[in-house]
């Protein structure tokens, strides 16, 4: 799965869902504004899915260019509890 979270787009608890779509470890790559990550407490979200064990967060490349602003970009490879779960944090 390939996304781009931004703002009123998609939410960071989105990314659960990528999770649940995607096959065992597959990758989901993401991209955030920098201000969208800040704003949304994005981080927060990954280490909660993280802490849950349904993602690992493969690479990061922190405030890299982007067009007006820099932006984050994200690789998390999917655990295979993401599939098998559906709770909710």
């Amino acid at each position: 799965c390939c996304g781009v979270f931004t703002h009123r787009h998609a939410r960071p608890d989105g990314l659960r869902e990528l999770a649940r779509v995607t096959r065992p470890n597959g990758f989901v790559i993401a991209s955030t504004r920098k201000s969208y990550a800040e704003a949304t407490s994005f981080e927060n979200a990954v280490r909660r899915l993280q802490d849950a064990g349904l993602l690992m967060p493969a690479l990061c490349l922190s405030d890299a260019r982007y067009y007006e602003e820099n932006a984050h970009y994200w690789a998390f490879q999917v655990l295979d509890k993401a599939r098998a779960t559906g709770e909710r944090l």
